[in-house]
């Protein structure tokens, strides 16, 4: 899925002047193949983190995650130019950048799973049915 976003972002950062119509289908395609790959990447980086920190750490992770939005879009506007003849300048620019970050992404992932072996190994914070999970500590005394 990873993959197939690299086309749409080609096409679309370096459309000449064609139809409306095919506008439209390569941009709808594109937003299938981005959510399509957010997705799993969201379920896959939940699973990382032990259940009773979840919530706190997808916190974190919305936040880096905007923050990276942000950054993005200011790079964006350092590349992207209105050319004197009122088009625009630099857009393929950030197509390359784009897809630059995506193939890097994907050689991140792959190291990632290379280097945490097999994934039918059970996770790290798995714990045993029997066992009860470690809380940290927060200076609250609980009485019962």
């Amino acid at each position: 899925m990873v993959m197939l976003a690299v086309i749409p972002i080609a096409l679309i950062t370096n459309m000449p002047r064609i139809p409306f119509y095919f506008v439209l289908a390569i941009t709808g395609f594109w937003f299938i193949v981005s959510t399509g790959r957010a997705i799993p990447a969201q379920a896959i980086v939940s699973e990382i983190v032990p259940p009773a920190r979840r919530g706190s750490f997808m916190n974190i992770n919305s936040s880096v995650q905007q923050m990276a939005v942000g950054l993005a879009s200011v790079i964006a506007g350092w590349v992207v130019v209105k050319t004197p003849e009122n088009t625009i300048g630099n857009y393929d620019v950030t197509g390359y950048l784009s897809i630059a970050v995506i193939l890097s992404c994907l050689w991140t992932a792959y190291r990632l799973h290379k280097a945490l072996g097999k994934k039918d190994e059970p996770m790290l914070h798995e714990a045993k049915p029997d066992a009860t999970p470690e809380m940290p500590a927060t200076g609250i005394t609980e009485t019962v």
